[in-house]
């Protein structure tokens, strides 16, 4: 393998050819925007192309000059076969197409990160189906015509839900799907993704790049669909990786195949989701994007009443505000003209917002690779009882965000919220909806049973990933972070959930 650094145009501009040559799906998270975006909040991206293929590489201070380095969903394409571009497939055939057996049609398999398919019953310790892989173009190019994928989750904090409460989710970040006629080997790609680690590690000496990793975090997008409980879990040892029994994205997603009429979509949908759907319409409930920051301001105020409700832990407003504004110039968020940040540093329109934080200008070419974004608003008789952020990127629409009011949540909002993104994304050509971490079982004593029955209520298949493996780099520092993440991660999705 072959790994050079670059700057943010020239990976931007690659992330561009590759999904014109690939036709799965690249995720969000290893997108040049997104890079960007994460630079507002402590993180730094370092830029590679291996084999031509694009990995975005997060870097964050930890103390005294260290850092951990995480990859979100990269390396997928070891599992699609992409290959550098007109060279050999990592794992597939000549010419970065997989060949027969690999993903059950020639010429057909470039890999998307994160998109990669799952190996069948047995591989890597897993069972069930494997991932197929939803082609962006159309289905006849990619084999048997199934639907469905992989996706990513940042943290999984969402709503409970009874049967007169509509419930919601906080989940960040964005996922991806394929389609394919044969199954890929997972056990495979994630040796391949941890050889690869190593080439990234010798790259990075060798470019004399200054930096001191604890360790190497891989969130690796290949697994199982259909998933069940009893399903095994998928080994990431067995790659070579350190198991951190911990994940940054969720695991376990929801994938709604958007190549099917609308009608067939919502008669998959459970006879409970159709009834809230068709209920919160009867009652008046109305949908309608956000017009202006007035309306953000006060979906996060409603945001941090569910987090107050929920027991949740959420980002800072600014957090939200930079993610519409950096996605969506012109959606009735975006800074006015002629602003300047709290430092003189000149926003993408030249603005900032009111805590001083500059949006910079994005290269046209990073520009180009941005997400088509959206805070939707459900109303009743002017009350404001839910929202969600919705993202678009390469084929696919991701749940992002929610929050939903104390106030008339006997109307189901957040169901006809749901059916809404759902409608718009397929009319903009989106092939598939990740609701966007779910739990990994449906038992009824789980904290999170409300959410699990909300999102699969929607259909869809459940889609089970391997999740994180570690690369440690400095062995005796990496230890002692991983007892403090483990006591971060009580913290939050225990103690507070009390």
């Amino acid at each position: 393998m072959k790994c050079e650094f670059v700057d943010e145009t020239a990976y931007a501009r690659a992330v561009l050819a590759y999904k014109e040559r690939s036709p799965l799906s690249l995720p969000l998270l290893q997108s040049s925007w997104w890079g960007r975006f994460k630079t507002f909040f402590g993180w730094q991206p370092l830029y590679c192309l291996i084999d031509g293929n694009p990995l975005l590489v997060l870097r964050r201070e930890l103390m005294l000059g260290r850092e951990i380095w995480y990859v979100p969903w990269g390396f997928g394409w070891l599992a699609g076969g992409a290959g550098e571009a007109g060279g050999a497939g990592v794992t597939g055939g000549a010419g970065g197409a997989g060949g027969a057996g690999v993903a059950g049609v020639a010429g057909v398999a470039g890999g998307a990160g994160g998109a990669g398919g799952a190996g069948g019953a047995g591989v890597a310790g897993g069972a069930g189906a494997a991932i197929p892989v939803v082609a962006k173009r159309p289905p006849e190019l990619a084999g048997a015509g199934e639907a469905a994928g992989a996706g990513v989750a940042v943290e999984l904090q969402g709503e409970t839900e009874t049967d007169t409460d509509a419930a919601t989710s906080d989940t960040v970040g964005a996922g991806e799907t394929g389609q394919t006629g044969g199954a890929v080997e997972t056990a495979e790609a994630a040796v391949s993704a941890r050889d690869a680690v190593r080439t990234l590690q010798r790259a990075a000496r060798e470019a004399g790049i200054r930096t001191r990793p604890v360790c190497i975090r891989v969130e690796l997008p290949f697994g199982v669909a259909d998933y069940q409980p009893d399903t095994p879990g998928l080994a990431v040892a067995a790659a070579g990786f350190v198991d951190p029994q911990a994940t940054i994205q969720v695991p376990t997603t929801v994938l709604l195949d958007l190549r099917l009429p609308f009608d067939e979509i919502t008669a998959q949908m459970k006879k409970k989701t159709r009834y809230n759907m068709r209920l919160a319409e009867k009652k008046g409930v109305t949908v309608r994007p956000a017009a202006d920051q007035a309306d953000f301001d006060r979906w996060y105020a409603m945001y941090l009443e569910t987090a107050e409700r929920d027991g949740i832990a959420i980002h800072s407003r600014e957090y939200y505000l930079t993610f519409l504004r950096l996605a969506s110039q012109g959606s009735g968020l975006a800074p006015a003209a002629g602003d300047t940040g709290a430092a003189g540093t000149a926003c993408q329109t030249g603005a900032t917002d009111k805590a001083g934080l500059a949006i910079q200008q994005a290269p046209l070419s990073a520009s180009k690779d941005a997400p088509e974004v959206q805070l939707l608003l459900a109303e009743h008789e002017g009350d404001l009882l839910a929202g969600i952020i919705v993202a678009q990127y390469d084929g696919m629409a991701t749940y992002m965000y929610g929050a939903s009011s104390n106030h008339k949540r006997n109307l189901m909002p957040a169901y006809l919220l749901q059916g809404e993104a759902i409608r718009q994304a397929q009319a903009a050509g989106c092939h598939s909806y990740d609701f966007l971490g779910i739990p990994p079982t449906a038992d009824p004593a789980d904290a999170m049973h409300g959410l699990f029955r909300f999102k699969t209520g929607f259909g869809g298949r459940i889609v089970r990933r391997y999740g994180a493996g570690d690369v440690p780099v400095r062995r005796g520092l990496y230890l002692g972070w991983r007892l403090a993440e483990r006591a971060r991660r009580w913290y939050y999705l225990s103690f507070r959930k009390r």
